[in-house]
């Protein structure tokens, strides 16, 4: 017997479910999870983050001296130029030079960011690395080469630190704990929807309350007993 084919998607039936298959949900969840872990901790290379925090000024006088408003302007727009400046292949091949080729403009770009809050003179000069202390360099080198550029090309304003690049001492990257409870929520979910689909799929008639549904308007007259074989 099938059962209806306009019966609806019973959100009851399917809690009911979820909650017997619960010892398979977690099951699976705590796998995943365990899989998230081992990949997190042991496959993943850990990544280092070293931060510099750099002060834009409209000229190097005002960078100890009352500031206008037009003159906080004019550090603005200049700081919006000097972000790409540190960033520019130009300074990265002189980065990579000094590294000996040890990493490529382009690895450099992927590891190199520069980043400026809105109506601020600040920039955020950060460096991301497998290596802490190549980290802490390539940060230092990319402020280097980048203000000898930008006197180069822009030759306005002036840029110093507020914090010099940071050694960092723990990596940014995997967040193991992260990763893990991700893992678990996604096989958790993965399963539940397993179990849904197939559920919502399979037309069998699998009991008296299926029956009851698929034909709401016949009565029962009778069930049919599970028999045991005798044995001889």
């Amino acid at each position: 017997m099938e059962k209806s084919l306009e019966s609806s998607i019973d959100l009851t039936a399917i809690f009911r479910l979820l909650l017997k298959k619960l010892w398979l949900l977690l099951l699976i969840g705590v796998i995943t999870g365990v899989i998230g872990f081992g990949v997190s901790a042991f496959l993943l290379t850990p990544q280092y983050q070293s931060v510099a925090t750099l002060y834009v000024a409209s000229s190097q006088s005002d960078a100890n001296a009352g500031k206008t408003t037009s003159d906080i302007a004019l550090a603005i727009r200049l700081a919006n130029s000097y972000k790409e400046i540190f960033v520019s292949r130009t300074v990265l091949q002189q980065v990579e030079a000094d590294f000996n080729g040890k990493y490529t403009t382009q690895q450099l770009s992927s590891m190199v960011s520069v980043q400026s809050s809105d109506e601020s003179e600040i920039l955020t000069l950060q460096v991301t690395c497998a290596d802490p202390s190549d980290a802490q360099s390539i940060a230092e080198k990319v402020f280097d080469y980048g203000t000898d550029e930008i006197m180069r090309v822009i030759r306005a304003g002036w840029v110093e630190y507020i914090d010099e690049p940071s050694l960092p001492e723990r990596p940014v990257s995997p967040n193991v704990i992260r990763n893990t409870l991700l893992a678990f929520i996604v096989g958790f979910v993965l399963c539940a929807g397993v179990l849904i689909v197939r559920d919502l799929i399979d037309d069998k008639l699998k009991g008296q309350e299926d029956l009851a549904d698929a034909f709401p308007n016949v009565p029962i007259v009778g069930l049919i007993p599970k028999m045991k074989e005798r044995r001889a």
